[in-house]
């Protein structure tokens, strides 16, 4: 069975337009014509096309869609679960705002008003995202979660669980039990940003601030610091390979005073990195002054020892910088914004 163009777009909701572009770049070239010349489409011209349009909606340009088709880099099957993924993500987002929604419409159908907290919540549902990220961002996580090959949110609740169990045993967090579920934890961020520290920071604080996004992932304040004191433990083992114990003692006394502060610092200046601000620009500069004041309660009365230390140690091991939306590019832009500013 063949359709030509006309009734193939009339179908799929598609113009005549946009197969006949298709068909220019290479995208889906009809596997037959008629006597007349007209365009005419198999069963395995559809099934193309709907890998065409899955991967459209998962985010992919047109150019992006023919390399992985001509590479044979993804299954019709892969494609289809993946759409069942997305759209059940969706529907769980989409029920939410609906249950809440519904709750709005009953305080009204007994002629009340809703609170301010009913009113907040619904837009903390419907906003919630586009607060963090920019629409760019959102395809590229959501591009990642698709190449981590797994069911993410599973992963994410499997492990949410494991944690929570731990922490709420009271068990030490330099303790092996949880340093198994910390190399967990950040192996999954990871995956779940691609490697990104920018988009690793925004998560943390969209998870942070976002009471709908700590009910969604199970993930709240109380757990998070537990994580982060897990992380800690781990990075002082590593510390310890390149430290006397005394400058381990004083690294991990500044860290411990200056734990909480650092997270939105990081956050603030990469965003500054991000849009090509200058170093000694005003913005950078007033971020710098704090940057500076936080590393100097672990580096105060240094002779540039300890510096060189962990310098070698950063250098070294990956791991000190992973999970920390840290990466060079913005400790090289860190340094500079502080050896601009004015002397003391």
């Amino acid at each position: 069975m063949f359709f030509k163009i006309g009734a193939l777009a009339r179908r799929t909701g598609l113009t005549v337009r946009t197969l006949h572009h298709y068909d220019e770049i290479g995208l889906l070239v009809p596997s037959h014509r008629s006597e007349a010349g007209f365009r005419m489409y198999n069963r395995d011209d559809l099934a193309r096309l709907h890998q065409i349009q899955a991967l459209k909606q998962l985010g992919f340009g047109l150019a992006q869609i023919g390399e992985t088709l001509a590479h044979n880099g993804v299954s019709l099957e892969h494609l289809i679960v993946q759409q069942i993924a997305a759209l059940d993500r969706q529907l769980e987002q989409t029920t939410r705002l609906r249950t809440q929604l519904l709750r709005l419409k009953a305080v009204m159908d007994r002629g009340e008003t809703p609170e301010m907290a009913d009113f907040l919540v619904t837009l903390e549902l419907m906003t919630m995202h586009e607060k963090y990220f920019t629409p760019d961002e959102l395809k590229r996580l959501e591009q990642h979660r698709r190449d981590a090959g797994t069911d993410l949110d599973q992963c994410w609740a499997t492990l949410v669980q494991a944690m929570r169990s731990l922490m709420e045993r009271g068990v030490d967090p330099a303790q092996p039990e949880v340093q198994q579920y910390v190399a967990e934890w950040t192996a999954l961020a990871q995956k779940t940003t691609g490697g990104d520290p920018g988009l690793l920071i925004k998560l943390d604080r969209m998870t942070r601030n976002e009471p709908s996004a700590q009910q969604q992932s199970g993930i709240d304040q109380v757990l998070l610091d537990f994580v982060m004191r897990g992380i800690v433990a781990a990075h002082a083992a590593i510390y310890a390979k390149y430290l006397t114990p005394e400058e381990l003692e004083r690294v991990m006394r500044g860290r411990a005073q200056t734990q909480s502060q650092w997270p939105p610092l990081v956050a603030a200046m990469r965003q500054q990195f991000s849009e090509g601000a200058a170093p000694d620009s005003p913005a950078v500069q007033a971020l710098a002054v704090e940057w500076k004041r936080l590393f100097d309660i672990t580096h105060e009365g240094d002779d540039g020892t300890l510096k060189a230390k962990l310098y070698t140690a950063y250098t070294q091991e990956p791991g000190l910088l992973r999970g920390t939306g840290l990466d060079f590019p913005l400790l090289h832009f860190a340094g500079q914004a502080m050896a601009a500013l004015p002397a003391a």
